[in-house]
This record gives C-alpha cells, sequence and structure tokens, in this order.
C-alpha cells in the first residue's frame, strides 16, 4: 500500500493543508522518493505523524499508542486526516479517513472507509501496509533488545515518531537474528550497498571469544558455522558501539528497517520487493556534506518498491532530486497555520549557496551577517562620497575567496 494523496484538518500547526505524493512506478527519476523542506516548527514532523497515524489508524486504538496534543488548539475539538491509498492489487485508489476527537484532557481515534480492503491493517504481519517510521531522535539501544511490551508490532515500527524514548535494536542482534539465516549475506550486502564503502564494511566473520579495543565480545550470539557480524573501519575492526554518530544513526534505521522487512518478506521474495511506506526525519542527520549529496538516490534505487518520505535541512539533499519530488512547509499570512505545497523551482545540480537562496530556504545570502553588514555600510559611504576608498574595500572583500556565496 502506498499513499497517493493526503489531506489533513486542524491537525496541531496545520488548519487545512492536501498534498499529493510520488509513489513506486511512477515517471521520471526517483519517483520512490518525496522530500520534505521547511524550517524548525514549519511542521514536517507533524506531516509524517499524519502520514502514519492515517495509514494505520485502524490498528493504532489496541497498538499502546495514546493520541496526545494532536488536535490543532483554535479548532473545534476535531482533526480528520484523509488518506487516499493505491496498492497492486486492487489497482484502483482506496480512501481512509480518520477523526481525533477531544474529550476533556484526553483524545480519541476513530476511522471510516470505503472498502473492505483496509481490513489488512488490523493483521500484525503481513506485507500489507508495511509502515515504518524514524524520528530525528532515533536511539540505538546497547542491550540485545528494548522492545516495549506494551506496543503492538505495527506500531513498534513507527513508535519513535510519537515516542520520545524510543530505542532500536542493536544492529548486531538483529543481523544475528537466528530466524534469518540465508538471508544473513544479502541483508549484510544491503547495508554495504548504502554507507560509504572506502570508509566502513559490515562482514561475517569467524566467532572466536577475545575482545576488541577493550570491549567483550561474549555476549554476542553464535551464529551458524560459529560466524558472527564485524564492522571494519578502513580496515580494523571495531565495535559498533565505537562507530560514530553519523554512522550509527544511518545503519541503525537501515537494520531496523530491514529486520521488519525479513519479518514480512515471504521466503519466495527477495526484501527488495515488498511494497511499502517509509517515513524518515532528518534524513541528513550526522551525515557528512559527501554523504548527504548521495543518500537519498542511492536509497531510493536500493528500494524501489518502497515509499520514502524524508524531511531535510540540507541544501545537498534537496539538489540530488528533481523539484517534482520537493514538498516545501509554507505559512499562511492570515492564521500562521502550515500547509504543504509541491515545489515549482528546479533544484537539481545547483550549489548549496544557490539552493539556500531560493524560494525553498529563502536566505537572502549564504554570507555571514556581519560580512553584509559591513559591505553594505561600505556601499552607503561609496554611494554618497563621503569615503573614496570605500569602492576599493568592496571590491577587496568580493574578491576574496571566501566571499564567492
Amino acid at each position: 500500500m502506498y499513499i497517493r494523496r493526503i489531506g489533513i484538518q486542524n491537525l496541531r500547526c496545520f488548519a487545512h493543508t492536501e498534498v499529493s505524493l510520488s509513489v513506486p512506478g511512477g515517471k521520471g527519476d526517483f519517483p520512490n522518493v518525496n522530500v520534505v523542506l521547511g524550517g524548525n516548527g514549519a511542521g514536517k514532523t507533524t506531516l509524517l505523524r499524519a502520514l502514519a497515524i492515517g495509514l494505520i489508524s485502524p490498528a493504532l486504538p489496541s497498538s499502546g499508542f495514546i493520541p496526545f496534543q494532536l488536535v490543532r488548539f483554535s479548532s473545534d475539538g476535531k482533526a480528520v486526516i484523509s488518506v487516499e491509498g493505491v496498492s497492486e492489487v486492487p489497482a484502483s485508489p482506496t480512501s481512509f479517513n480518520t477523526l481525533i476527537s477531544e474529550n476533556g484532557d484526553r483524545e480519541s481515534l476513530s476511522h471510516w472507509q470505503n472498502d473492505q480492503f483496509w481490513e489488512a491493517v488490523l493483521e500484525d504481519g503481513g506485507e500489507q501496509f508495511f509502515l515504518c517510521g524514524y524520528s530525528a531522535e532515533r536511539r540505538v539501544a546497547v542491550a540485545e533488545g528494548l522492545n516495549d511490551p506494551r506496543f503492538s508490532l505495527r506500531y513498534t515500527r513507527i513508535a519513535g515518531l510519537f515516542e520520545h524514548k524510543t530505542h532500536y535494536l542493536n544492529p548486531i542482534h538483529m543481523l544475528w537474528n537466528q530466524a534469518f539465516p540465508n538471508r544473513l549475506e544479502r541483508v549484510i550486502s544491503h547495508i554495504n550497498e548504502l554507507v560509504p564503502h572506502d570508509a566502513l564494511e559490515v562482514r561475517l566473520v569467524k566467532a572466536v571469544k577475545g575482545s576488541v579495543q577493550g570491549r567483550s565480545r561474549d555476549r554476542i550470539q553464535l551464529f551458524e558455522g560459529n560466524r558472527r557480524v564485524a564492522f571494519f573501519w578502513r580496515g580494523q575492526e571495531v565495535d559498533y558501539t565505537s562507530l560514530s554518530d553519523g554512522y550509527r544513526a544511518f545503519i541503525g534505521w537501515l537494520a531496523d528497517l530491514l529486520y521488519n522487512l525479513l519479518l514480512v518478506c515471504p521466503e519466495d521474495k527477495e526484501l527488495t520487493e515488498v511494497p511499502g511506506v517509509v517515513l524518515v526525519d532528518e534524513i541528513d542527520l550526522h551525515l557528512h556534506p559527501e554523504w548527504q549529496r548521495t543518500v537519498v538516490p542511492s536509497i531510493s534505487g536500493a528500494f524501489p518498491n518502497l515509499q520514502f518520505v524524508f524531511t531535510t535541512h540540507s541544501p545537498l539533499v534537496a539538489a540530488s532530486v528533481p523539484s517534482e519530488r520537493l514538498l516545501v512547509m509554507d505559512k499562511r499570512d492570515e492564521d500562521g497555520s502550515s500547509y504543504v505545497r509541491r515545489g515549482e523551482e528546479s533544484l537539481y545540480g545547483k550549489m548549496a549557496h544557490q539552493v539556500l537562496e531560493s524560494d525553498y530556504f529563502g536566505l537572502s545570502s549564504t554570507r555571514d551577517e556581519r560580512f553584509t553588514e559591513d559591505l553594505h555600510e561600505l556601499w552607503l559611504q561609496a554611494s554618497s562620497g563621503k569615503n573614496p576608498e570605500a569602492s576599493l574595500k568592496i571590491q577587496e572583500m568580493l574578491a576574496s575567496p571566501e566571499s564567492f556565496s
């Protein structure tokens, strides 16, 4: 199931908005990608939450999910999320509506749909309505697992978008799961395809009790043939917890996604064939600019049947996809509410300072603010004739290599 369109009324920062999404199988580059741009507080995370609620709301009341402060304060105490979904069977779109109502200090969910197809969302297993969500606060547990027993499997996959203390399983323990011995090498291959291979590599090596950099491996389970998962940084084996924040954050959510794909993927199918929706807040989190340039195209190509919705503050991420994949958060002048609009100006291939000065980011200049003020003051002096040397100083400042943007 994919989300073709979503309408939102009275949900937190949104009074009313509607937006169409790109879905796998469409025309053009990266048809399975949607990249959401916007300033802090514009509503990017709320949009991801709306997508998650809208797609699986029938399963949420009994999942451990507790709606909290979702209804917009200035509304009539009700919020509505309308989703138009599309899947291979049936091929035609099908709609689904969720009502969030205030009941005193609490909120409750109710829903209605136009056909019986949506009843499959009540089943925890299976690949229908596959949905995963990852917040900007994604944390990886050091221990074997911290799954909250209060949460259903469907809600566990998106709980990070709503629960501030959610942890994902340590990738080593997820990759080491004995339920999937025949797919371990393929899963590791997926990870290696998506991380910069000139620095980090994940391998299967012979398991021998010992330590790496003083860290005991006794806690790691042995796999078939006494093999174990190992991380190598520039050829030197290191413990997962010794990796940088960027690698841990990226591998953490990627391994969680792969693990959940394994849970629903039939034996006769490749993981890359599973359809579904994946929501990732701040895809550029902790990533070096060089990695930001390629992360979205790489993920899009690796999982062509998954529909991705990413948020980002990175001009490099924004410039890595065509304008038809960009969604922009904006504010209405009359009430300050947020709305989502489709990107129009092409950023594809532009330099970072050009992207930041575009309509998407709205910076008047990427120069340091003090530099701009000094430049403006010199311009006033030169135009008034009070300082004959002002024009020469302006030329010197603009000629500096550091002031090209």
